[in-house]
């Protein structure tokens, strides 16, 4: 899908050392391992099943002990299980999104495609299994299929808090950060105050030179987060104090991404 049939959400083309879309040397450079980018909990959220609606009592203790297996870490096993659930339940697509989401942790990008792709068959009109796709195929780099998800996506649903978020996060990691920021502002229309999109806000604001609009969004986050230290040390920088964490490089504010600043 060419890239200027996409809403102005999706595109990547705000600051001119970038390309003015994503292609797949830029896609490459994020690193072939799926957990590398975007480590998002759209794609690496938790296996439990929220609609396990038709499963059989066998079916909901496998899924059961699949998630106490997803708790330890323990994804192999995991994986296994879930696709023992699905083998006495084949048409369940929470299940088939949960199983996806462990491939995609486990970097077997083709078969969580394969397992997203299911899902949306019997699920087609949810928004957030589209973004999963998305996150699997931009990882293969199979860029028109990525973006082909993510416009499925915001046409179901222009508010899809998962799709923004997914895409914010791109932009942010391109550089784009006039695009990251547009989509930041509409995330916390539907997120009011969360922290990791105010601090990835704050970087977007930085890098444009808004520096008072960054203070406020620091500000903001320790108004609702008062132990965050990434937002203290940044305001500290911003307002010209020495810097002594390890987030700073000469001179310059540093943001962390939503990601990095998670514990």
């Amino acid at each position: 899908m060419p890239a200027q049939n996409l809403p102005d959400t999706m595109l990547v083309e705000d600051t001119p050392r970038q390309n003015p879309s994503l292609e797949p040397g830029q896609a490459e450079a994020l690193g072939p391992a799926a957990p590398a980018y975007p480590r998002d909990e759209t794609v690496q959220g938790p296996v439990a099943v929220a609609c396990p609606e038709g499963l059989s009592e066998p079916a909901l203790q496998l899924l059961n002990i699949a998630n106490e297996q997803y708790a330890r870490g323990d994804l192999a096993t995991c994986r296994v299980l879930l696709t023992a659930v699905l083998e006495l339940a084949p048409a369940n697509s929470p299940t088939l999104a949960a199983l996806g989401s462990i491939h995609f942790q486990l970097g077997e990008l083709p078969q969580a495609r394969r397992r997203f792709e299911q899902a949306i068959e019997l699920a087609p009109d949810n928004a957030i299994l589209h973004v999963q796709l998305g996150a699997a195929c931009l990882h293969l780099q199979d860029v028109p299929a990525f973006e082909a998800a993510l416009h499925q996506a915001l046409a179901l649903d222009a508010n899809c808090a998962e799709a923004l978020q997914f895409l914010a996060n791109l932009n942010l990691r391109l550089g784009q950060f006039a695009q990251a920021a547009k989509l930041y502002h509409r995330l916390l229309s539907l997120r009011p105050d969360e922290p990791a999109a105010l601090l990835a806000l704050a970087k977007c604001l930085y890098e444009l030179g808004e520096e008072a609009l960054c203070q406020a969004a620091l500000e903001r986050v320790l108004e609702v987060e008062p132990a965050n230290q990434t937002a203290r040390d940044n305001l500290a920088a911003l307002r010209g104090r020495p810097r002594l964490s390890r987030f700073s490089r000469q001179g310059q504010i540093l943001v962390l991404t939503p990601q990095e600043s998670k514990p």
